[in-house]
């Protein structure tokens, strides 16, 4: 089975104020993050992070290695704009592939939404808009900020798609 996540920031402490994460610390954020995502993908699945794992650097190789392997599944990682390593450095850490943009069960997978113009009449996955939306137009925004910490599966996707992919402002509500 294929999953779908984005905007993890494993490592950014910021981010917990930023998007206003109900976590006290960043510690309780990646542990909550790694079970969600644990409790649903198993090692047989596939799961795309659309952008942004973590805050770590080069000279944090160790800290990505020792996130990617707490984590389920066959990991694929679309590059996000805060994603500092190089492609192979990150397959180095664990990763199955890296990518700056895929093509998935007729979905295209990328991090900065603005790119999906660029693919009219298809469905695109996002991240990197945090909660500012959970669907748009042609985007599904995967960011586990919209999702309960937890990752989409197709079947989510599934049923967003063919609902008319209406906005979704992420709060319940929809336009």
């Amino acid at each position: 089975m294929n999953f779908y996540t984005a905007d993890p920031h494993f490592g950014h402490e910021g981010i917990i104020n930023i998007c206003n994460r109900p976590f006290r610390t960043l510690a309780q954020m990646e542990r909550t993050i790694i079970r969600n995502i644990n409790n649903v993908v198993s090692d047989k699945d596939d799961l795309y992070i659309a952008g942004d794992f973590c805050w770590y650097g080069p000279t944090q190789k160790s800290m990505i290695e020792r996130l990617v392997n707490r984590i389920n599944g066959r990991k694929h990682l679309i590059l996000g704009n805060h994603d500092k390593l190089k492609g192979l450095d990150y397959v180095d850490c664990g990763f199955m592939s890296v990518h700056t943009s895929l093509k998935v069960n007729k979905r295209c997978i990328f991090h900065d939404p603005s790119i999906s113009i660029m693919f009219p009449g298809n469905s695109c996955v996002v991240g990197h808009i945090h909660n500012l939306f959970k669907v748009l137009k042609n985007c599904i925004n995967v960011g586990v900020d919209v999702w309960d910490f937890k990752p989409v599966d197709d079947e989510d996707l599934r049923i967003i798609e063919i609902g008319g992919m209406k906005m979704d402002l992420g709060n319940g509500k929809t336009k």
